[in-house]
């Protein structure tokens, strides 16, 4: 169970309910003769309340200190058997400490950051696996892709820091888990050249990384980065030069029907206002009065 900024307790309830299977009359569990490995990823990221406590982590601790935990319908104790806890994720963001109360149960260990030739060999045979089947005409691609990916991530990481303004500037390897993801989502049929897989590339390290940019500054200095950074790695020397990582777009709602296929929008500004009227994909705002288009 990955845990969010909003989760609450009932949502783990929920949760441990709907995966156990009832035993006896106030016993959850795994089936009869097997163990089962509770994981919680993101440990940190509930919100705290008033007073400071993270009451999912005050759920979880209760059953891993007391083997089970309330119902909250008719206030009966119900047992957890048979089941193992792993917490995964930082203990420390934006100031906010996991309780030792819940900390004191386990082993803890700690990860590294990974080195950039770990980064490369894991994100490597992902993209290489794929493209090997989709796109056989550019697979050398792969390599350089993830070497200028693991590189706009280290940039990144140490020119953009964390400040009081700008907390949320926190990256990890997820965001480039995230931009490759959807990268292999894309209609491979319409990557011809070296320069569409850089377009893709600049549109989703745009996606990822520049839209929690909240400085003009900031923006300009990662766009023209990245721009850089693609055109060195993948040796493109005119195709990029006039490349406004703003203006480029890819998606599928600007196609009709069901077949849609993840690529480039080729569409100048009022076509692409059109596309989205008729979508209905276009909010207009009055002082006081949302206004939807109405549909066809």
């Amino acid at each position: 169970m990955a845990l969010a900024h909003r989760t609450t307790t009932e949502d783990v309830e929920d949760f441990l309910t709907s995966r156990f299977v009832k035993r006896h009359r106030r016993s959850l569990g795994p089936p009869y003769g097997s163990r089962m490995l509770f994981l919680i990823d993101d440990l940190a990221s509930p919100v705290p309340d008033t007073f400071g406590a993270q009451r999912p982590h005050q759920l979880l601790r209760q059953i891993v200190e007391y083997g089970g935990f309330f119902e909250r319908s008719r206030f009966q104790f119900i047992h957890v058997e048979d089941t193992s806890t792993v917490l995964a994720g930082a203990t420390d963001v934006a100031g906010t400490k996991t309780d030792m109360r819940l900390l004191r149960h386990f082993n803890i260990l700690f990860q590294d950051e990974f080195s950039s030739e770990d980064k490369k060999h894991i994100f490597t045979q992902v993209v290489r696996g794929t493209w090997a089947r989709s796109l056989p005409a550019l697979h050398s691609c792969s390599e350089d892709i993830i070497e200028a990916t693991v590189a706009a991530y280290e940039r990144i990481t140490a020119h953009l820091l964390p400040t009081p303004l700008k907390c949320h500037y926190t990256f990890t390897t997820r965001d480039i888990s995230r931009a490759l993801e959807v990268m292999l989502m894309a209609d491979t049929s319409k990557l011809k050249t070296k320069a569409d897989i850089a377009r893709l590339w600049l549109h989703e390290m745009q996606r990822q990384f520049g839209d929690r940019l909240v400085s003009i500054e900031d923006r300009k200095w990662t766009e023209r980065m990245l721009v850089k950074q693609i055109s060195a790695t993948l040796k493109l020397k005119d195709e990029l030069a006039d490349c406004v990582c703003s203006q480029i777009m890819f998606g599928d709602f600007a196609q009709m029907g069901s077949s849609k296929s993840y690529s480039e929008i080729l569409a100048s500004e009022e076509e692409m206002n059109e596309v989205l009227t008729r979508q209905g994909l276009i909010i207009c705002y009055l002082p006081g009065v949302v206004h939807l288009p109405e549909q066809q």
